[in-house]
């Protein structure tokens, strides 16, 4: 075990079969849950995806998801001197306040111990940057206050830019009606979503087809900040080819070949759906 640790939930999409963690900095993911029906689905790296697809499409009402208890977090933070726990946006989860109490559990146990939580603000490829910037930040300056400072900043400048594979949870939810949904899918409309500085999720776009809904995402991504050599991270859901019709389309529009491609888990999966994609930038 070592000294520091960087914790993430599993919104992150971090899977230590998928994912080339640390030795020196313990990475640590903490699941959230998917209620499907009378079955529920742990987001780590026994989930099956595409299982837990088929039962969110094959399931007449809502399905749910579940934030981690503190306890969760406190196991994942004993142990370690230096905690730096990054999560999903409070506005859409309790997952930062579990966070939060559990640092306060914590420094109870270990008045010694430091723990910072980061509000993301955000979700998937954004909280892998954050973490990757925080193991940065930690190999070049040990002094905690320090780290915390830099990765607040840090936070300030990502954003989040996504495509939906489909709209059943929206229905589902009554955010949507069926017909509305079917007249979408039908005149294969394209929902193009994106975080905002506040941690909530607005439709940005509406395109036909999934190459005017590429484009559009790029563009947005090229308004919004200069990305130039700037890291950018793509995660799919079962959808491979267009995270790679994706990337290339980034490199020629952004100039920068900073790109991570990666695969959506069981949180990003429940808001996306299969075919959807989601970039933190």
């Amino acid at each position: 075990m070592n000294e520091w640790a960087v914790v993430v939930d599993s919104s992150a999409d971090i899977r230590n079969d998928t994912y080339d963690m640390p030795t020196d900095i313990d990475l640590i993911s903490v699941p959230l849950k998917i209620l499907v029906g009378a079955m529920t689905f742990t987001d780590d790296d026994t989930l099956d995806v595409s299982k837990q697809i088929a039962a969110m499409r094959q399931e007449k009402k809502e399905s749910l998801t579940a934030c981690p208890a503190p306890g969760q977090f406190l196991e994942a933070y004993r142990g370690h001197k230096k905690v730096l726990c990054i999560c999903m946006t409070g506005r859409l989860s309790g997952t930062y306040n579990a966070a939060r109490l559990a640092a306060e559990m914590y420094l109870e146990e270990e008045p010694e111990a430091m723990v910072h939580c980061v509000d993301s603000k955000s979700t998937g490829g954004s909280i892998v940057l954050l973490a990757k910037k925080a193991l940065e930040l930690i190999r070049s300056n040990d002094d905690f206050d320090a780290v915390a400072k830099q990765i607040d900043e840090y936070n300030t400048h990502t954003s989040l830019v996504a495509l939906l594979g489909g709209y059943e949870n929206l229905v589902k939810a009554g955010r949507m009606s069926a017909f509305m949904g079917k007249v979408a899918e039908h005149l294969n409309i394209k929902a193009v979503i994106a975080n905002t500085a506040e941690g909530t999720i607005d439709i940005r776009h509406k395109a036909r087809g999934l190459r005017q809904a590429y484009r559009m995402m790029a563009e947005d991504m090229k308004e919004t900040k200069d990305m130039a050599g700037k890291p950018i991270i793509i995660s799919h859901c079962n959808n491979e080819s267009g995270a790679l019709l994706m990337c290339d389309l980034l490199v020629d529009m952004l100039a920068t070949s900073d790109i991570e491609i990666m695969k959506c888990g069981g949180l990003t999966s429940f808001y996306v759906m299969e075919g959807g994609i989601i970039i933190g930038y």
